[in-house]
């Protein structure tokens, strides 16, 4: 039963899953102070979906991957198989019922993260395979999961309305709350684009193999590897620009405390990219930076600012 469950966890890289984890925790906080709103329900429904979608993206990315370049998978072909359908199964009925409960606008954001996320392994032109997948992932990971989060929990109108008037539709959007959300959202898309980026300059060589044409391939491994320092920098201030815009609190300065952690790791990344040995950093760093920023916005729930 241990090996089962161990090869499970391999084949959807559940440690890895903090990179939907985190930025809803960090959005969730940030709705409470906001708006002083909070829907469990909603909520509850939307974080089965979504760990269900990014478990199922990549056990799918992993089966397509052991297709396509011969890699082992962990499980046999007909029990992942099986499992694939059950994820999705799952994410597609909680989103279901999530659009009940919240209408179009979910439909919409979470029907594009649907395709999206599904387009990113499988289909003719696999995004995976282009220079955009770090792009992708930091955008629809790292904001369309915190926009969906706010979305659900904040009063209606808050961030976008839509209103369907005879034959002509409105569209409201609260300019300044989705650039206060996008700010707030910076280091995760930062952070999870340097997952990928990681990722992908890890497996340069065997991309070659299986005609891929990632970022690194396109821009050259010392830019990419610049690019990855540039992301930490770019969370860095904004952070900054949060706090200072009231965004969050100032004491999320104390964040910036980890950035001598986070470069240090981003150093010895440079030195010797490797899957095994030292691309699990970016995931640290990852962790690094928004488990203060996390901190901090729940601790502003009951700390005055």
């Amino acid at each position: 039963m241990k090996g089962t469950v161990k090869r499970l966890v391999e084949f959807v890289q559940l440690p890895a899953k903090s990179a939907g984890v985190l930025p809803l925790l960090l959005s969730l906080f940030y709705a409470l102070r906001a708006y002083r709103a909070f829907d469990a329900r909603a909520t509850a429904v939307f974080a089965v979906s979504l760990l269900s979608f990014e478990l199922f993206i990549t056990g799918l990315n992993n089966y397509v991957d052991s297709k396509t370049d011969g890699s082992r998978l962990p499980l046999r072909r007909k029990t992942a198989k099986r499992i694939l359908i059950g994820l999705i199964a799952v994410a597609l009925g909680a989103a279901a019922g999530l659009v009940a409960l919240k209408g179009v606008v979910v439909l919409l954001a979470g029907g594009l993260c649907f395709l999206v996320g599904t387009g990113y392994s499988y289909g003719p032109f696999p995004l995976s395979k282009t220079p955009f997948g770090e792009a992708l992932s930091g955008l629809f990971e790292g904001f369309f999961i915190p926009f969906l989060t706010v979305y659900i929990n904040a009063p209606g109108g808050a961030l976008v309305s839509l209103a369907l008037n005879g034959a002509r539709l409105d569209v409201s959007l609260q300019l300044d709350a989705l650039l206060s959300l996008f700010i707030l959202c910076v280091p995760a898309m930062a952070g999870i684009a340097g997952i990928m980026l990681a990722n992908n300059i890890c497996d340069v060589e065997r991309d070659k193999q299986n005609g891929r044409r990632t970022l690194p391939m396109v821009v050259g491994m010392r830019a990419a590897l610049r690019l990855f320092a540039l992301l930490y920098v770019a969370a860095y201030l904004a952070v900054i620009a949060a706090a200072a815009a009231g965004i969050l609190p100032p004491y999320a300065l104390v964040a910036l405390l980890g950035a001598v952690f986070v470069f240090r790791n981003v150093r010895r990344f440079s030195r010797r990219p490797s899957k095994g040995e030292t691309f699990p950093l970016s995931i640290v760093n990852f962790i690094v930076v928004m488990a203060p920023l996390i901190a901090a916005a729940a601790a502003a729930l009951f700390v005055s600012s």
